[in-house]
């Protein structure tokens, strides 16, 4: 079942403190964690053209709670400990994993947007920008980013998978068929051929543009709780900036501001 969606300030968000250290060692691990997209054209099947004209870098997997508690110091989710399965923790610890390590979801465009920010300014603040490629910085991907990310030169529907053949919702995502109606941790489906997980199910993800009247953006991809068809790499739907959800999270790209 789906929780309803909490628009409001983070009431039940928890508040987690970490130490320097810490907090630089999950910082390094996001910046590992960007994968360099090469400028190019694609053509899809069943939409319009999708074309990005420079380099940028897209996060390997989406936001994770770990990482989110690193830069904001608070974890938002709806999809804790307390709420999955302990079958399901226990698979995933034989993989090596945790419930932190599940997309942060119940963010807004407003808490990505500050998350990006937050981040650019510790990358200063500790040096770690010097990491960086000169010029980028943290920000979530337009619309035709993420895109041209997803699809990783497939025109057909799912992204091509690093065998070269295209792919599909039961091997590349979360979706209603195979979640049980609830989040995972990150990078346990199949890849696409560009080494990014999770974007075609697990959480929707917020892009920086897309909407109308200046109030709106779009966010991309499928979720848990969304059928194959709808899991897509051109689905999508928008909601206001300050709309929250617990299907919904983000990815960050390095790009030009």
């Amino acid at each position: 079942m789906i929780p309803n969606t909490d628009n409001s300030k983070d009431s039940d968000s928890e508040c987690v403190i970490m130490t320097r250290e810490e907090q630089i060692a999950r910082m390094r691990e996001i910046i590992a964690s960007m994968v360099p997209i090469i400028p190019g054209s694609v053509m899809p099947e069943e939409a319009a053209r999708v074309s990005v004209d420079e380099i940028y870098y897209m996060s390997r997997f989406p936001v994770t709670q770990r990482w989110y508690q690193a830069i904001m110091g608070t974890n938002p989710s709806h999809w804790k400990a307390d709420k999955i399965l302990f079958t399901q923790r226990w698979l995933e610890a034989i993989r090596g994993s945790k419930v932190e390590n599940h997309p942060v979801e119940r963010v807004s465009w407003e808490d990505a947007t500050t998350f990006c920010s937050k981040l650019n300014a510790l990358c200063k603040e500790t040096g770690l920008n010097e990491l960086l490629p000169k010029g980028l910085e943290f920000a979530l991907p337009w619309v035709a980013q993420w895109e041209y990310a997803c699809r990783a030169g497939s025109t057909s529907r799912f992204g091509l998978m690093a065998n070269g053949m295209g792919g599909n919702a039961h091997q590349m995502a979360w979706c209603s068929g195979n979640s049980g109606y609830n989040t995972h941790a990150v990078g346990l489906k199949e890849p696409n051929a560009w080494g990014l997980h999770d974007m075609h199910g697990n959480v929707s993800e917020w892009c920086e543009d897309g909407g109308n009247q200046g109030r709106n953006r779009r966010y991309r991809g499928g979720c848990y709780s969304d059928g194959a068809s709808c899991c897509t790499a051109s689905s999508g739907h928008y909601d206001e900036k300050t709309y929250r959800h617990p299907s919904i999270g983000f990815r960050v790209c390095l790009r030009r501001l």
